[in-house]
């Protein structure tokens, strides 16, 4: 799937290391604006439908950032498309994802229709 087209199962994983504050603070406009399930576990992506278009958005901070790369890359290949974002603060998390929410675009580009 590309960035432009509306996925079928968006996911927010919250990766280890970052804090309650994140989802509250950080990302609780975007979780108010797109119907994104909120995960702190990948088992959960593998349960959707595999022709589905499947995104994951993950909050990392710098020193987990590779890591969960490699983790998502690892365990779902081309099936997903990740979009990872790292902040280590959480201020300059909330202002990607409240623009994202005020621009409608969810995976930080404009979306296309998909029918």
């Amino acid at each position: 799937m590309q960035p432009s087209e509306r996925p079928d199962y968006h996911f927010l994983y919250m990766a280890p290391g970052v804090t309650p504050d994140y989802f509250w603070v950080a990302a609780r406009r975007f979780w108010e604006t797109f119907p994104v399930t909120v995960i702190h576990d990948l088992a959960m992506v593998s349960h959707s439908p595999r022709n589905s278009r499947v995104a994951i958005t993950s909050l990392a901070r710098s020193d987990t950032a590779a890591m969960v790369q490699e983790l998502v890359a690892t365990r779902f290949g081309d099936r997903v498309y990740h979009d990872l974002l790292v902040y280590d603060y959480l201020e300059d998390a909330q202002l990607t994802l409240n623009i994202r929410a005020e621009r409608g675009e969810p995976l930080g580009v404009p979306l296309r229709d998909n029918s």
